[in-house]
């Protein structure tokens, strides 16, 4: 693994987005320089996290970006 660039660090929060797909706004982040991501949306089912996981795994890994999950302490 090689060295992660946090000059621009994004931590998620889907209630933030003004309707549109994490997704789409993690490559709108990306897209202005974003390198690494944090994954931290507390309120969902474990389920849900995963899918949203892998969804925005996919975005990241396509443009060489970190993505960070939070432990679940709630499980």
């Amino acid at each position: 693994m090689g060295k992660i660039d946090f000059r621009l660090y994004v931590i998620t929060d889907r209630r933030k987005t003004r309707g549109r797909p994490l997704e789409e706004v993690i490559q709108n982040a990306i897209d202005g320089g974003a390198a690494a991501f944090q994954l931290r949306e507390k309120d969902i089912p474990s389920r849900d996290l995963l899918t949203l996981a892998l969804k925005l795994r996919s975005v990241t890994r396509d443009s060489g970006c970190s993505l960070f999950i939070n432990e679940r302490a709630d499980r």
